[in-house]
């Protein structure tokens, strides 16, 4: 708000409707992440997968620490804008989750590979 009152001179009438337009997305963003904490909370928490995806963000996190944010830090620490958040939040979970797949693919791959490598060394 204190932008946009150097921006409109303290005209608080041009203030207040382009401080409620702009803001509008960020009360519904908040909105959505209260939903989102609701969820998580109730039966996220103890979901094996989700605690691993928690725990691969966090690593991403400490790798690109511009790159990949915690949802509770951008919240809490940042200025990020809140709509931006849960988008940064949902690119961050689908690219985690792309990971983890991939990663999960190729040492199945592996696994396979290597037992047929062993199984044409015995015959």
């Amino acid at each position: 708000m204190d932008s946009l009152l150097d921006k409109h001179g303290n005209n608080f009438g041009a203030v207040l409707e382009e401080y409620s337009s702009l803001r509008n997305k960020d009360a519904e963003a908040v909105c959505d992440l209260s939903m989102y904490n609701y969820l998580e909370m109730r039966s996220l928490v103890n979901s094996h997968s989700f605690l691993l995806e928690r725990k691969l963000l966090s690593v991403l996190h400490w790798l690109m620490p511009k790159t990949f944010i915690p949802l509770h830090t951008m919240v809490t620490y940042t200025q990020i804008p809140y709509k931006e958040v849960v988008e940064r939040s949902k690119w961050q979970e689908k690219t985690v989750r792309t990971l983890l797949m991939v990663g999960t693919l190729t040492g199945m791959a592996g696994l396979v590979a290597l037992m047929t490598s062993f199984r044409s060394r015995l015959s």
